[in-house]
């Protein structure tokens, strides 16, 4: 089994749960903590050479080490896993949506932060959603009170350097991503300039808060200290 492969992208999944007592009201605090492309091996804990992640590593002592797991290997299944606990495919998300998707978190499904409102939690999530960007897909629909973040991956975005197609793309291959295209409303980067100029790039990319977007194309460089 190639763990690296089939840990990457969803590859820390950490429960904090506050050390209160089952006896007492206060329900734990839950903390969810999810890391983009991190190697199975890329933590301390998980025997890392040369990368060193103390904080991680404490956490782990401190808490519970997964050493046995399945998870989906790209962005969207594996958030849709989290959020729902089905496997991707009986989502019907099995890829990653871009911008102006036609498919993203279907309105039935139940989702954990659903689940966390009716023990009576508040919920939040910061940072990356990537579920699909129409209204009725975004957190806010879901579970969360609130948002503050990117509807998809931060790399979405107008100047997004793109791979240009080779000239001579089989048109048989071109056929087969035009129709996954108008199923999903997946259009593909690798070969946009030659099916529609007008994808030939991605629009703006829009920082929400909750359900509003306060802001186009932010400064990548501040994000990490916003969040």
């Amino acid at each position: 089994m190639n763990r690296k492969l089939l840990y990457s992208k969803f590859c820390v999944l950490i429960t904090l749960i506050s050390a209160v007592s089952i006896t007492t009201a206060a329900p734990p605090n839950v903390i969810l903590v999810m890391a983009d492309d991190m190697g199975y091996g890329d933590l301390g804990c998980y025997g890392s050479p040369t990368i060193r992640t103390p904080e991680i590593d404490r956490m782990a002592a401190e808490g519970i080490r997964f050493t046995d797991f399945y998870a989906a290997s790209v962005c969207a299944p594996s958030r849709v896993q989290i959020m729902t606990g089905s496997y991707h495919a009986r989502t019907g998300l099995s890829f990653n949506p871009f911008p102006h998707a036609k498919r993203g978190l279907n309105q039935d499904e139940f989702t954990l932060p659903e689940y966390l409102k009716k023990a009576g939690y508040r919920t939040k999530i910061v940072g990356k959603w990537h579920l699909g960007d129409a209204p009725d897909m975004l957190p806010l629909n879901h579970g969360f009170d609130e948002f503050f973040g990117y509807p998809y991956s931060n790399d979405m975005w107008p100047n997004n350097p793109r791979t240009k197609p080779s000239q001579d793309v089989d048109e048989k291959i071109l056929q087969q991503i035009t129709e996954r295209e108008k199923y999903t409303g997946y259009h593909s980067v690798h070969y946009a300039d030659n099916m529609d100029s007008k994808r030939s790039s991605f629009p703006p990319l829009p920082l929400f808060e909750n359900d509003h977007v306060i802001e186009n194309d932010p400064d990548q460089s501040t994000m990490t200290r916003r969040f």
